[in-house]
């Protein structure tokens, strides 16, 4: 026995669960938003998130089914991963599974939510659980386990396929090996095409879950979801597939259906057809109306009938031929046209108190279980008609046209009407509550049926003694419950009798003697729970006979409950929304576990038998769960609905000076909502992108439940006492901007209980602004300094007319950025001395020194230029004032500061040119800010020890050429390093914007340049020009590395001539003549290099000479397009080695030319 989804019991054939017959439904679990849908398909919104994704499609239609539905934000997370309890939900709900069997894990019991689902996916065969025992319900389910699902929902483990070519098919567990290789086959569940693997326990994501399944629907159903006729005109067609009929106005004709058949719900309350269809497997009926489905000249093995809202009426006709019926809810079954009897039809002991069924046309068996029915037989005939024990509370009508052969009533009924009954069987036990009102022909009453006695005793009577009295009855007082006594009492009253009490497992089955129970009476006890227990007598003395009482059934002993509990104990849910409630009792093993589930407000929120809580409009309610049993021992939850179309909208943004704050008011309301529905506000005000203070709501919510407008107020000056404005309405984050910034943007953020945000923008400032922004200034910005020392000055007037007098702090600071660089504040003794100056200058020095006699504490610092001033001052009435300027427009009023960092100390330099011939032996790092550095060339002379980091700080454009000489030594160990710049040339007509040339500095030395690295520099040329990043010549050129740059409008990157040993790594060139052009000994090593040019990638040798024996160039992972990626001349290197690199030669040219011949090895 088991249980529907509508709280009706429910049995369904055993052939159903062998084939699973599918049926998509539009109900999905509540709990898990992955498988809810609320309302119509047609209204749900399309998700924000998988546009273009490559599941889209089945997303798409799996949503506009109703099968799925996504998060409160719109998204449906489709790379989400999804646990095993999610995902045997939606098999079931989408497959149309409903019969459950026994859960046999114990880490799952009846109050998880998935409970049912898991014992309907054990029932169906397609899920198991671990070897410990466990289910693993909230484990993420691998896709190894999904590929078992599938192949188990297509009806086999494995059809035989080859062994699937994934590359990590060795990680694949040998009891999923078929099961892959099968669904591989078939397309249900594929790899990753990227890698050739199949990642086999990997978790399954929501959109691959979605897919498989789909493809699996389709595999194995047909669906006929469109009105119209389908099947040839003549012949035969043969579907090997289970067939769903899931629209009114479909017909079927001149088909054999090989798997089962489905009526869906879908077909509501309208017509379906069969003609000349032949079904192998089972049909079921969902589906149809009053005169709806049409069975004519067809065979069908089954039919289960099981419509959950309203009557069906099913019309057999012609040669119809139809084994059994089995029926579950009401139906009218119209064989009155057809030619050939139907064989059975069961009525179930599931269908509904006062349910109707009626029977017209031929019938060879109508067996009865359900009570309190009504079976209306207006015409027709039925050759045997049995009403079993517990069919009780039958009302039996037969029409003028209708005959009963053989009928057998073992259950209290009664039979009107005008029909006739030739013979009619009544059980003993009932015969005195039958009432039969029609024509009977022959009425029978059996003896009832008992065991053989054993052979009795002859008893002789001795001469003149008494005559032996016969038993007549034996009867059994008391419950049979566990705890209970029963005691046998013999009739006539005082007669001398032996007992034996007996069991069995079965009513009918075969009793045995319990042992030491031969008395009178019995103690029930708890192994006697579901045995069937009576008693045997047998006369003894003048008394003669044996008889038996009744058998009846022991029941466990009632537990009765204590307390009700429910989780959760609140609810948020947007209208439309299903949410779920769990139930549970105190103790939890007693016997009447069943809750009754009410609403405080149905125009609110309804709940099914379930505690399934369905959102119906705005408001609140109260969801009770109520026992069974006691009706007074409750538990509720606090339900509340917000609507679907809640949200914010801007009202007044405003100057606000009173009520203890001087500053801003934000105004707001809410649409369709109250505060009461919200979970927080956030309103934040911005001038531009920059944020300058935000309030969070704390207490508002609360204070004000009902309220639907509601302001947050801002103080600029810090004065407001929001802790204790009615207990802390809001929470303040600090005016975080300067006291001058004058806010254009308000964005209120709600985010509702729901949790759904919504966002409302007001760009609309009202009142005069004119306090704030005359708040004070700093008036001029300037700097100055020597070597050792670096003055950032600043001017300061104070606006409210205020003087330092007024004040009881003042501090400045200097930042680069969001980076503090100095702070310094003025003496404590100076608020007195300069008490009437309403202007104050100060400065930041990188070095102080002795500031005894500035009125400032000074802070060191490294000299860095700051890019935001922000001074901050309170005054003796309690405000704080924050003044400063961004994006600091410094003047120059004798000094640039370039910053020579060598060793533990800073210098700083007016120019690029004087920190580099200031460097000195050891590491020198020299810093260059933004700014204008001019044009003249930077001459660079290789030292002895003295090694340079030239570094760009932040985005510094030069259009400096850099000249180098490697002062003629070649095995120098020292190094220079050009980093971070972007050279923009686009202007000049300069060749060169880096070289090393003999002569270039006056040197007659060789230049012998050594030991340079060029990263991270973007160079920017002139097309019109032919301007060369990076040139080396005449005069051979030592370990040069250009690494992470890219070039445009170039000649080329590089003409790196006379060099030894050559790197280039991760470059790009467009827009230019050629990549590099090279030659020279050692070893030149180019990768991750990528070139648009015109004539060449990389130019190898010179134009004339032999292979060069002393080179050797490598290539590596790079992409050259032009009209010679490679170029190899004459002299060059003698081995070529080339690897997983892509050329493309443009029109004309060639990817490889070589002008060097056989002399050159090319390895590839």
């Amino acid at each position: 026995m088991h249980t529907r989804v509508d709280g009706r019991p429910f049995r369904w054939p055993e052939r159903y669960v062998q084939t699973m017959t599918t049926m998509i439904t539009g109900l999905l679990l509540a709990l898990c938003m992955f498988f809810t849908a609320v309302g119509s398909a047609s209204a749900a919104p399309a998700f924000s998130d998988i546009h273009g994704h490559w599941a889209e499609p089945q997303i798409t239609s799996w949503m506009e089914q109703g099968l799925i539905k996504g998060y409160g934000d719109g998204s449906f997370r489709p790379n989400h991963t999804i646990t095993r309890a999610e995902f045997v939900a939606l098999v079931n709900r989408s497959f149309g599974l409903r019969q459950a069997g026994d859960v046999p894990f114990h880490d799952i019991n009846e109050t998880h939510w998935a409970y049912s689902d898991v014992a309907i996916a054990v029932q169906s065969g397609y899920i198991s659980g671990y070897q410990d025992g466990t289910f693993g319900a909230e484990r993420k389910i691998s896709r190894q386990e999904v590929a078992v699902i599938a192949a188990k929902l297509l009806g086999a483990a494995s059809d035989g396929s080859e062994e699937a070519d994934f590359s990590d098919r060795g990680e694949i567990a040998e009891w999923a090996k078929a099961a892959v290789n099968l669904v591989a086959a078939r397309g249900i569940l594929t790899g990753y095409p990227e890698d050739r693997t199949f990642r086999p326990k990997q978790p399954i994501t929501r959109a691959e879950a979605v897919v498989v399944l789909d493809r699996v629907l389709k595999a194995r159903t047909a669906v006929y979801d469109t009105a119209g006729t389908y099947g040839p005109e003549s012949g035969t067609e043969h579907v090997h597939r289970d067939v769903v009929i899931k629209a009114a106005g479909v017909t079927l004709r001149n088909m054999v259906i090989h798997g089962n058949l489905t009526f869906a719900e879908e077909i509501g309350e309208g017509d379906a057809f069969l003609n000349n269809v032949t079904v192998k497997g089972e049909t079921f009926v969902y589906g149809g109306g009053e005169n709806s489905i049409h069975v004519t000249d067809s065979i069908l093995a089954s039919i289960t009938v099981d419509k959950k809202t309203g009557g069906i009426r099913i019309v057999v006709e012609g040669a119809t031929t139809i084994t059994e019926v089995l029926v579950h809810t009401p139906v009218s079954l119209d064989a009155g046209e057809a030619l050939a009897a139907i064989g059975s039809v069961k009525l179930s002991e599931h269908l509904p108190q006062g349910a109707t069924v009626t029977l017209i046309g031929t019938f060879e068996n109508v067996e009865v279980e359900g009570s309190e029915i009504r079976i209306e037989i207006p015409a027709g005939s039925v050759e045997n008609f049995v009403a079993s024990e517990v069919s009780t509370g039958m009302d039996i009508y037969l029409g003028e046209n209708a005959k009963v052969v053989s009928m057998i009533l073992d259950a209290v009924a009664k039979v009107t009407g005008e029909g006739t009954i030739a013979k009619v069987t009544i059980s003993e036990k009932v015969k005195e509550e039958i009432i039969i009102e029609t024509e009977v022909e022959e009425i029978v009453y059996p003896e009832e049926e008992s065991p053989a006695p054993p052979a009795p005793v002859p008893i002789i009577p001795s001469p003149g003694g008494p005559t032996p009295i016969q038993l007549q009855n034996v009867s059994v007082s008391g419950q049979y419950v566990v705890g209970e006594t029963l005691t046998a009492t013999p009739a006539p009253s005082g007669a001398t009798v032996s007992y034996q009490w007996q069991q069995s497992d079965e009513e009918n089955g075969t009793y045995t003697n319990i042992a030491g129970a031969q008395t009178n009476s019995y103690l029930i006890k708890e192994a006697d729970v579901g045995k069937w227990i009576r008693v045997q007598v047998v006369g003894t003395g003048n008394y003669t006979g044996t008889l038996t009482s009744a058998a009846q059934q022991v029941k466990a002993k009632t537990i009765k409950v204590s307390a009700v509990d429910v989780t959760p104990k609140t609810l948020v849910l947007t209208v439309g929304e299903t949410k779920q409630i769990t139930a549970s009792v105190e103790p939890s093993n007693a016997t009447n576990k069943k809750v009754v589930w009410t609403s405080s407000d149905e125009k609110v929120a309804v709940v099914d038998d379930h505690g399934a809580v369905t959102a119906i409009a705005a408001g609140t309610a109260r969801i009770t769960a109520a026992s069974d049993e006691d009706r007074t021992i409750t538990a509720s939850a606090d339900i509340r609905v917000i609507s679907a179309g809640a949200d914010v909208a801007a009202q007044d943004f405003g100057v606000f000076i009173g009520s203890g704050v001087t500053g801003y008011s934000v105004g707001f309301q809410l649409v369709e909502a109250k505060a009461a529905d919200v979970e927080q506000v956030v309103v934040k005000l911005y001038k531009g992108t920059t944020e300058l203070a935000s309030a969070t709501s704390g207490k508002v919510l609360t204070n004000y439940p009902d309220n639907v407008n509601l302001s947050a107020p801002f103080d600029v000056f810090g004065t407001f006492d929001y802790a204790n404005d009615e207990g802390g309405n809001w929470g303040y984050s600090g005016w975080k901007g300067f006291t001058t910034d004058i806010p254009d943007k308000a964005e209120i953020t709600v985010t509702f209980k729901n949790g759904v945000t919504k966002t409302a923008v007001n760009g609309n400032l009202t009142g005069d602004t004119a306090y704030f922004s005359n708040a004070g200034a700093i008036t001029k910005t300037a700097y100055w300094g020597n070597p050792y020392d670096v003055f950032y000055y600043f001017d300061l007037t104070f606006g409210h007319e205020l003087t330092v007098g007024d004040l009881t702090s003042l501090e400045a600071k200097a930042c680069a950025g969001e980076t503090l660089l100095s702070t310094i504040s003025l003496k404590a003794d100076k608020f007195a001395e300069y008490a009437g100056n309403t202007k104050l200058g100060g400065s930041f020095r990188s070095n102080p020194g002795d500031s005894s006699s500035d009125p400032w504490n000074l802070q060191a610092f490294d000299g860095t230029m700051p890019t935001v001033i922000v001074i901050e001052y309170a005054t003796k009435d309690g405000k704080s004032y924050r003044i400063g300027v961004r994006n600091v427009n410094w003047l120059d009023e004798g000094y640039t500061p370039i910053l020579l960092r060598s060793g533990s100390i800073t210098y700083y330099y007016k120019s690029i040119q004087q920190a580099i011939d200031a460097a000195t032996i050891g590491d020198n790092i020299i810093e260059v800010h933004p700014g204008n550095h001019g044009t003249n060339p930077i001459a660079i002379v290789q030292k002895a020890g003295v090694n340079i980091t030239l570094k760009a700080v932040g985005n510094v454009v030069l259009k400096n050429p850099i000249k180098i000489d490697g002062d003629g030594r070649s095995n120098g160990d020292e190094s220079l390093t050009i980093k971070g710049f972007t050279f923009d040339f686009s202007e000049s007509g300069t060749a060169d914007i880096i070289s090393a040339v003999k002569g270039e500095l006056g040197s007659t030395k060789n230049n012998y340049a050594h030991n340079i690295t060029i990263e991270d520099v973007k160079f920017i040329g002139n097309p019109n020009a032919g301007i060369v990043a990076v040139r080396t010549m005449t005069g051979a050129t030592f370990g040069l590395t250009i690494r992470n740059c890219e070039g445009t409008q170039l000649h080329s990157l590089g003409q790196i001539h006379v060099a030894r040993g050559l790197i280039v790594e991760n470059c790009q060139v467009t827009g230019a003549e050629g990549g590099i052009n090279y030659y020279g000994d050692g070893e030149a090593v180019i990768s991750h290099f990528k070139v648009q040019a015109a004539d060449y990638g990389v130019r190898a040798g010179q134009s004339s000479g032999t292979v060069n024996q002393n080179a050797v160039l490598k290539i590596s992972s790079s992409q050259f397009t032009a009209t010679y990626p490679l170029w190899l001349r004459a002299n060059a290197p003698h081995e070529v080695h080339l690897a997983n690199n892509e050329f493309t030669a443009l029109e004309g040219g060639e990817e490889i030319r070589n002008d060097a011949g056989d002399g050159v090895t090319i390895n590839m």
